[in-house]
């Protein structure tokens, strides 16, 4: 019991981070206080659980900071450059996870020149794709393609103006998702892994978690654990441990979420009520 407390708080604190993560670039001139915005990033999280890939997070965060009178385009590009944040530092730790576990099956010789010539022929044609995406999806016109046009700009912007608060949020994502690591390392532990190793359990989850972006099911429900079972195997643990695992961590995970999430709820409702 006491590793999946210890499993609980792991992930109620990097969801506090993620809050606190999202609020510095969504807070750049002290537009909301940190009071309303936790229970908004709360109930978008619930949201996330019940939505394909990230969308609903992102959707109900925008959705509500429009009714504190915050425009589409600035919370959806800081909210995705937030994203882009946390999908790169997953990607980064999932590689990690994925080349230490399959290194002994790789047989790949990759010249520097291959590596080289690769690298500068996908450099042009970003280059040269960028200005066409430019001018159709500019800020200028109107509609769905100018509101893309504008939150790019805006993620942009707050990239090249916001540099200590980015770097800021890329130190506290990479603590957000060790947390969320060690959640899966307590409940292994908790089921009797108890070799299992803490850093090993970060990246691999990391790399499963991955799944989630693709929008095939809710919060990738399914695809998620397909992928753990197939990553967590090649480090020992069994195919019983890795589900009933990856099963009793997502249902912690939807307590943790919805339970604040309705009493948030009922709190508003009574308010707006009464």
């Amino acid at each position: 019991m006491h590793w999946v407390i210890a499993a609980a708080f792991s992930i109620i604190f990097a969801t506090l981070l993620g809050a606190f993560n999202a609020y510095i670039l969504l807070d750049r001139q002290n537009s909301i206080r940190w009071t309303i915005f936790l229970p908004i990033y709360w109930l978008a999280w619930a949201a996330s659980l019940i939505t394909p890939g990230q969308i609903g997070d992102i959707a109900t965060i925008s959705t509500l900071l429009k009714k504190q009178k915050i425009d589409w385009h600035l919370s959806l590009g800081r909210s995705l450059l937030d994203k882009l944040i946390s999908f790169i530092v997953m990607a980064a730790l999932a590689s990690i996870g994925l080349y230490l576990t399959s290194k002994n099956y790789l047989n790949i010789d990759i010249s520097e020149k291959s590596i080289l010539l690769m690298s500068i022929s996908i450099g042009i044609l970003i280059f040269l794709l960028r200005s066409k995406f430019n001018m159709y999806f500019s800020p200028k016109i109107d509609g769905a393609r100018g509101l893309i046009g504008r939150t790019m700009k805006e993620a942009k912007l707050t990239l090249y103006q916001y540099p200590t608060k980015v770097i800021v949020n890329i130190i506290l994502t990479i603590a957000k998702i060790s947390l969320i690591g060690l959640s899966y390392w307590c409940i292994f532990r908790g089921l009797g892994a108890d070799e299992i190793s803490l850093f090993m359990t970060i990246t691999l989850s990391s790399a499963s978690s991955l799944v989630a972006y693709i929008p095939i099911s809710f919060n990738g429900i399914g695809t998620v654990e397909a992928s753990g079972l197939v990553l967590f195997s090649e480090i020992g643990l069994t195919t019983s441990n890795i589900l009933a695992g990856f099963l009793a961590l997502r249902l912690l995970v939807m307590l943790l979420a919805f339970l604040p999430s309705a009493c948030l709820l009922l709190f508003w409702r009574y308010k707006v009520t009464y």
